[in-house]
């Protein structure tokens, strides 16, 4: 297996190569990568010109960016073109949070599968954590990242409840 088809999913940390990312599509319900539903929908830009730019100035410099609620990877993409070749994303989304009525109904699997379409030129620099922010949260080590990027839930707890979880992550300065 060659480094641009490797990715490493974690569920709260147990770690699992691009080998069994199969396994993961199957424990949600259907296999994505070939699904054109999520071909079509990885397709779609859910980030505007104006922010996609003020993400690539802020990951430029980035060795590791946690991206708090990933979606169907849009920012995620913007973050990965930007850093230097050697950075890291990691990516942290439960995959079952709908943004607008028309997604009512998504499976998590067209979800996530939209994200490895999205990134899938990526993979190799990529860990993706699925299961809510303040859950997960320990299992990434203190003081490592660059940049923190917190886009999950919207409403001021859990935006608060977030910044106080992850802003240990940034590296001292």
């Amino acid at each position: 297996m060659d480094a641009r088809t490797s990715t490493e999913i974690a569920f709260f940390g147990f770690g699992m190569t691009r080998q069994v990312i199969e396994v993961f599509e199957l424990s949600l319900g259907k296999t994505t990568i070939a699904d054109p539903l999520t071909h079509q929908v990885a397709l779609v830009r859910l980030i505007n010109d104006d922010d996609a730019r003020v993400l690539a100035a802020l990951a430029r410099q980035a060795k590791t960016i946690i991206e708090i609620g990933t979606y169907t990877g849009a920012s995620a993409l913007v973050f990965l073109e930007a850093m230097p070749e050697d950075g890291r994303l990691i990516c942290v989304d439960t995959f079952e949070l709908w943004r607008s009525p028309m997604e009512k109904g998504v499976p998590p699997s067209t979800v996530f599968g939209c994200l490895l379409e999205r990134l899938r030129n990526h993979l190799d620099r990529v860990t993706i954590i699925r299961g809510e922010s303040v859950r997960t949260e320990p299992y990434i080590k203190d003081g490592i990242a660059d940049l923190v990027f917190i886009d999950a839930a919207h409403d001021r707890a859990e935006v608060m409840a977030d910044i106080a979880a992850w802003l240990p992550k940034l590296k001292p300065g």
